[in-house]
């Protein structure tokens, strides 16, 4: 080979070079990878200085603001009722903790595939901001990576470049699936009595027996549809939750359709008022504490029901059918401790409505006929 041949490579090797060396200065990201380092290195030490979660998703729902303040973290579109702290503290967990797998596209026309464009835009995805911190953190989190399970394509907001992190992050897109859903989980066995009673007066009784919870009041010739029937109207309590939630000032006009009220074996009284309209099932929780309440058992007013036990009677003015205890004393500390605790669970509930899922409020605002078998034809 010639040397004036080999000269000329040499310079078209270097101007090659060259040109290589000054695209990278102008893609950082190429350059120095991310691959194998937190997305977000500085935000594991800044967790608690977060004071605000922004969403924004697609669809008509897609904005949630969720705030802290003294008492924890609440949904400011769900009128600050109180958000899953727990979900949210895992969520922030995982992101502060994310490592970059793989750098993935940066080219817009590709975002779509990973759910990382911008939201609205197709194949967009749920952009997360945090506040409070020196300054905001924004992240388009999309799709999760299914296929080998190993985690989730996002991109931060107002990049190009997104990536593959080794983190599950799946945030709600929208308010009411940032919230704490969960009222109530008490098993079957713990209810003691339940008494509902319809708008027209019409009552239900149900108390603890020799063999467990039975029905009160059956007519003379009929029997129950089911002998789990009224073990299946105790079981409403267990894992129940909620749909959606508003200001109880929003009914305030409009009467319960029926009443439903639950006695626990350890003192707490469950009361709950029930509505049915057309965009759903909804109920009205209030806690109280009063071991020595019995059930009312003349189609009485339920909240004289303590009154009459603490006096020695039943509601209806026969003797006792068991032995009542007397409220609590100031100097009982177990007494008290339950009544404090009934009383923080009523004012987390009482202050609110809540749409419930319709199977749940059936089994509440059931009637005696309901749990009754048809009567027999002669």
């Amino acid at each position: 080979m010639k040397s004036r041949t080999v000269i000329i490579l040499v310079v078209l090797a270097i101007a090659a070079l060259a040109i290589t060396a000054m695209l990278e200065r102008e893609r950082p990201g190429q350059l120095d990878s991310l691959v194998g380092q937190r997305l977000m290195p500085d935000l594991e030490g800044q967790l608690n200085d977060i004071t605000a979660l922004r969403v924004v998703a697609s669809g008509a729902d897609g904005t949630a603001t969720i705030t802290r303040g003294d008492g924890g973290w609440v949904v400011a579109e769900k009128s600050g009722y109180a958000a899953d702290a727990g979900a949210i503290r895992q969520l922030l967990i995982r992101l502060a903790e994310a490592r970059v797998l793989e750098e993935k596209t940066s080219n817009p026309t590709f975002y779509g595939r990973l759910g990382v464009g911008d939201v609205g835009a197709d194949g967009g995805g749920v952009q997360l901001s945090l506040e409070g911190l020196p300054a905001t953190r924004s992240v388009i989190v999309g799709n999760l990576e299914t296929r080998a399970g190993r985690g989730t394509y996002l991109r931060l907001a107002g990049g190009e470049q997104s990536y593959l992190v080794d983190a599950e992050l799946d945030p709600p897109g929208t308010a009411v699936e940032w919230l704490d859903r969960s009222l109530f989980d008490v098993p079957a066995d713990e209810v003691r009595a339940i008494t509902v009673r319809q708008d027209d007066g019409e009552l239900l009784r149900i108390e603890s027996g020799d063999a467990g919870l039975e029905v009160l009041d059956v007519p003379e010739g009929r029997a129950l549809s089911s002998p789990t029937a009224p073990r299946s109207m105790a079981g409403v309590l267990n894992a129940l939750t909620f749909e959606d939630v508003t200001r109880a000032v929003d009914f305030r006009e409009e009467p319960p359709a029926a009443v439903a009220e639950y006695r626990l074996d350890d003192g707490r009284m469950v009361t709950i008022d029930l509505w049915q309209r057309d965009e759903g099932r909804f109920a009205a929780l209030r806690v109280a504490y009063d071991p020595g309440a019995t059930p009312p058992a003349d189609g009485g007013d339920p909240a004289d029901a303590g009154e009459n036990a603490a006096a020695g009677e039943s509601a209806d003015g026969a003797d006792p059918v068991e032995e009542t205890r007397p409220p609590a004393e100031p100097g009982d500390a177990d007494e008290a401790q339950a009544s404090a605790s009934a009383t923080a669970l009523n004012d987390r509930l009482a202050p609110w409505v809540f749409r419930i899922p319709a199977f749940k409020y059936d089994l509440m605002a059931r009637k005696l006929e309901d749990l009754l078998a048809p009567p027999e034809i002669e």
